[in-house]
C-alpha cells in the first residue's frame, strides 16, 4: 500500500465545486461526494483546465474551461472513456484528509 499523506484538513471542501492542494509538484482536486471526499488530478486532459473549479453533478465534474466532464471516482472522461485524470484513493481520520500517494499524476 503507498504511503498515506495529509493534503488537507476537514473544514469540508463544497460540495458543488472543489479544493485544489499541490503536493510536489502534482495539482490535486478534491471534492465531497455525499460525504466521501474524493480526489483527482487538477488538469483536465483536455485543455489542462482547473478541475478543482469545476462544478460537480452526480459524481462528475465539468471542466470550466472546456466542458468535459468527468467521473470523480474513475477518473474516466465522459467524452472518450479512454482518457482518464488520475485518481487517488483517500482517507479521513479526525480532522485531516490523507491520500495514498505514489509520488505523482503519471
Amino acid at each position: 500500500m503507498p504511503p498515506l499523506l495529509e493534503v488537507a484538513r476537514s473544514t469540508q471542501p463544497p460540495v458543488s465545486s472543489g479544493t485544489a492542494v499541490v503536493v510536489g509538484a502534482a495539482r490535486i482536486a478534491l471534492f465531497v461526494v455525499d460525504g466521501t471526499v474524493l480526489a483527482v488530478e487538477d488538469a483536465c486532459a483536455c485543455c489542462s483546465g482547473p478541475i478543482a473549479r469545476g462544478a460537480v453533478s452526480d459524481r462528475k465534474v465539468t471542466c470550466p474551461r472546456c466542458g468535459w466532464r468527468y467521473d470523480l471516482v474513475t477518473g474516466a472522461a465522459d467524452q472518450i472513456a479512454e482518457i482518464r485524470l488520475h485518481t487517488f484513493r483517500t482517507r479521513t481520520e479526525q480532522a485531516r484528509i490523507l491520500i495514498e500517494w505514489t509520488g505523482g499524476t503519471e
